[in-house]
């Protein structure tokens, strides 16, 4: 880029100017100093720089390495920071001029650029319209003719072209007028007043392609009388389109008021653009300049490759438009620049001061902050070494420090609740086996079942004895299963089964079984005694009342490497509200109806984890359904 008018200063004399600037009565010193430069020039040697540098890093880390860890915070952020905002302010101010004039630059070739792509659009449809009304049938046959036409031939060939030109160009109204001149001198139009047709008609079939016309050889009617619209055209040449003969020459005119509309500014704008022509001449302009008149710079200023060109007052950014043999130039007044770059210096300045002064007064915060929860962080370490798990620190800040703190009571929080969990789970653990163990050996199931024995034999039912004796055994044998508790889903279901059977015994029939589970599942493994607790709930409290028709179904099925054991019974049923606190209620828990149920959903969280255990369904007078999830492991026993 060339003649920006604008000086650039070495950072040197940049700080000399600032320093001057801020402390006047040290400018003699200034000047002495500058005088004095070839003598201390000497001082800038080598081994001189070295031995200073060298010394004053000694005692500078001497002097650093005993100080407390809140001082070396704080000279070092104070220091870094400063440097670098004298720095970048410095850097700024010395290249930013020329930042702000490519950003202005760069801004205008966009808005010439889009100009000239609103440009080409118009001319391309210009253009598809001139080819339209050349090939058109109506106006090849008009322009057909081996003499020329007179009289009323003549006459009706004119109406016929400015109706055919009017319906073809009626959906565009920015085209002004259409001239078409056949090969015989005629000017056939499209509703305008020719001014003078021998000169119009030689001008017409002498230039091709586009043009600036300036006002145009035609004259329109408005109120009041009639004015020349300032105008481009664009010409072409009509031949017939079977024999190729030349039949005319069309020409087309555009309002210049409708092409300055497509670079025109808005209005609060604080630019300048219009149309050069390469003869010097203003062919469209959105300005105050004359139009047709010189413009405020020669095409022999614009010919150079930089796109940009200033005077004393103005900046010219520029691109070269061929379709129009004109240049798109954009006016912007110095003193709009001059106002962005006096407020960035003034900005800078002002952000500069304040940004030290903040960094000064967060320095110190900072500082102490960070000093302060390093001790409470030391001071809870040795707590926490002397067997105090309760303390906690107390830090709302979010950086580092602040995080370590929060990771530091989540961990003490982690470990105690992980040492809490495992003390529950073992007190947990102990509590179950001893329940379990009072149900393997349940008195009053195995008193009232001796009790039916004991009845049987007296009557002499020999053969009802003799299968509720075997059911018992089986029964107790399953419980014992040889002191484990995790038995196969096999032995759980005879366990079941034969505990079903004995109660069929008790309750003379008053109910029926079925289990349906399928062979590929018995070797899955589950806590002994899951079932049994269930079936029990279900007689005793289904089939209170002890009527036949009672029925109990044991099914099954795979579900995500879960296995889900359904165990429905068509009983009462339960009220809502005991079904939604069976599980969690502890006062029903510890009651009757309740103990057993939930003794086995606890267990089975327990052992398995909380995604496993018990799910009760019911509804009264409809039965209920419990469902018991374990998890999918086929282990042979």
């Amino acid at each position: 880029m060339t003649d920006l008018n604008v000086k650039f200063y070495s950072p040197h004399v940049i700080f000399t100017k600032l320093f001057t600037l801020l402390f006047p009565k040290m400018h003699d010193t200034i000047n002495l100093f500058l005088l004095a430069k070839p003598m201390i020039s000497i001082m800038y040697s080598k081994v001189f720089i070295m031995k200073i540098f060298s010394t004053a890093r000694k005692k500078y880390l001497s002097s650093f390495m005993n100080q407390s860890i809140k001082a070396k915070i704080l000279s070092s952020m104070l220091i870094l920071s400063i440097c670098m905002i004298l720095a970048y302010m410095l850097i700024s101010i010395t290249y930013s001029y020329q930042s702000i004039l490519d950003s202005f630059v760069q801004s205008s070739l966009q808005d010439l650029s889009s100009a000239q792509n609103n440009a080409d659009n118009l001319l391309s449809i210009v253009e598809n319209y001139s080819i339209i009304l050349a090939t058109d049938n109506t106006i090849q046959t008009a322009l057909t003719y081996d003499s020329p036409p007179e009289g009323a031939e003549l006459s009706v060939n004119e109406i016929l072209m400015r109706n055919q030109i009017n319906n073809i160009i009626g959906t565009f109204p920015r085209i002004n007028a259409v001239l078409i001149c056949d090969v015989w001198g005629h000017i056939y139009d499209s509703g305008v007043t020719i001014i003078s047709p021998a000169d119009t008609w030689q001008d017409l079939t002498d230039t091709k392609g586009w043009k600036n016309t300036a006002p145009a050889p035609y004259s329109i009617s408005v109120i009041g009388g009639y004015t020349r619209p300032d105008v481009i055209s664009y010409t072409c040449t009509v031949l017939n389109w079977r024999s190729g003969a030349l039949l005319g020459y069309l020409t087309i005119f555009v309002d210049e008021s409708y092409v300055q509309s497509l670079y025109s500014p808005e209005e609060n704008d604080d630019y300048n653009m219009f149309l050069l022509s390469y003869d010097d001449t203003l062919l469209s302009t959105s300005g105050d300049d004359k139009l047709y008149g010189k413009g405020p710079v020669t095409i022999d200023q614009l010919s150079h490759n930089t796109n940009f060109i200033s005077d004393k007052s103005n900046y010219y950014i520029y691109k070269q438009y061929p379709a129009l043999q004109c240049y798109f130039v954009k006016e912007i007044s110095k003193d709009v620049i001059r106002n962005t770059i006096n407020y960035m210096e003034l900005f800078m300045t002002t952000i500069g001061t304040v940004l030290i002064a903040v960094t000064v007064f967060i320095s110190i915060l900072i500082a102490h902050r960070l000093t302060h929860d390093i001790f409470r962080l030391s001071n809870a370490a040795e707590q926490i070494k002397n067997g105090n798990w309760d303390v906690r620190i107390e830090c709302s800040s979010q950086d580092e420090i602040g995080r370590l703190a929060q990771k530091f009571n989540s961990m003490i929080e982690e470990i105690k609740y992980t040492t809490d969990r495992l003390m529950a789970e073992q007190q947990s653990k102990r509590e179950y086996q001893l329940e379990l163990l009072n149900q393997q050996i349940n008195p009053h199931f195995l008193y009232n079942t001796l009790d039916n024995v004991c009845a049987l034999a007296k009557l002499g039912y020999s053969d009802e004895l003799t299968s509720l004796v075997n059911n018992l055994s089986s029964f107790y044998r399953g419980v014992l299963s040889k002191g484990s508790y995790i038995i196969s889903l096999e032995q759980e279901l005879n366990i079941a089964a034969s505990y079903l059977k004995i109660m069929q015994t008790r309750y003379y029939n008053t109910f029926s079984f079925q289990i349906d589970v399928p062979e590929e599942l018995m070797k899955n493994s589950i806590l002994r005694l899951t079932l049994q607790p269930i079936l029990e709930n279900a007689i005793c409290h289904g089939f209170m009342d002890h009527l036949p028709g009672g029925k109990i179904l044991i099914t099954s099925e795979v579900i995500q490497n879960t296995v889900y054991l359904y165990v429905k019974d068509n009983g009462i049923g339960m009220e809502p509200e005991l079904v939604k606190t069976l599980l969690t209620d502890t006062e029903k828990a510890n009651s009757k109806e309740g103990f057993a149920i939930k003794n086995v959903h606890n267990r089975l969280e327990l052992h398995y984890g909380p995604n496993y255990g018990l799910k009760v369904e019911s509804r009264l007078g409809q039965g209920t359904k419990v469902t018991v999830a374990v998890p999918l492991s086929l282990t042979i026993y």
